[in-house]
């Protein structure tokens, strides 16, 4: 098995939108930019769009993630590939064909990801997991801040990284929802070597809780020190997303 690199990908929701550039400049050296789009539709929140994403690509060299949280993926998905996001995870809930804008995704010259929110089953999935180059599995509900990391769901985590495993498939996994300090002793299932910090070992990082006024800081130091100390180790590769908790 090929030895993986783990990724630290910084969320643009705990930056400054009025400051996109600026903000993407402080977190220079991140492995990925983590770029949620909700459209109030499959999720009630709004955050922003594609004109937003392609003036953020302009505007900074980090490869950005894009977590499409909306319906109709099979329409709006590809566009972001062609704006330039290394990587477009799609709800497998909103779609009756995901291999369809898997290969549409691949076709326009980005990843194609699966992303699978806090109730839906892994299971039905396993069959379809070579068509995609990333699996992103929710900790929390989709859509929503401040919530609490769910334990129970590192289940899935294992079931995925399993299957990825069983038949050596070159898929990145990531894991969003609820990472910060006061999980970072929950155990993820996996063989890739976590960062150095204080806790148990194979634990997730102390990533910043979610920021709870304007003031709140963008982590710039805190996602390129943990990139720092981010090590190789062989298995499914894993992305740990820096978003708001």
């Amino acid at each position: 098995m090929a030895i993986q690199q783990a990724f630290v990908a910084p969320s643009i929701l705990s930056a400054d939108f009025a400051h996109l550039a600026d903000e993407a400049a402080a977190v220079a050296g991140s492995d990925w930019l983590h770029v949620d789009v909700m459209d109030n539709h499959y999720v009630p929140n709004l955050t922003l769009g594609l004109p937003v994403v392609k003036s953020l690509k302009a505007a900074t060299g980090i490869p950005l993630d894009c977590h499409l949280m909306i319906e109709n993926p099979q329409r709006w998905a590809v566009g972001y590939a062609e704006a330039g996001a290394v990587n477009v995870s799609f709800h497998a809930e909103t779609t009756d064909d995901p291999i369809a804008i898997a290969k549409d995704l691949r076709a326009a010259g980005s990843m194609a990801g699966l992303a699978i929110d806090r109730d839906t089953a892994v299971e039905p999935y396993l069959s379809l997991l070579s068509y995609f180059d990333t699996v992103l599995i929710m900790t929390i509900k989709a859509g929503f801040g401040g919530q609490a990391f769910m334990p129970e769901l590192l289940a899935k985590v294992r079931t995925i990284r399993q299957a990825i495993d069983l038949d050596d498939l070159s898929i990145r996994l990531e894991v969003d929802g609820g990472i910060n300090a006061d999980t970072s002793s929950k155990p993820l299932p996996r063989p890739v070597r976590t960062p150095s910090w204080p806790g148990p070992p194979c634990s997730a990082p102390p990533i910043p809780p979610k920021p709870s006024a304007a003031s709140a800081p963008w982590p710039s130091a805190r996602s390129s020190s943990l990139r720092s100390r981010m090590g190789t180790s062989a298995g499914s590769p894993l992305t740990l997303l820096l978003t708001p908790t």
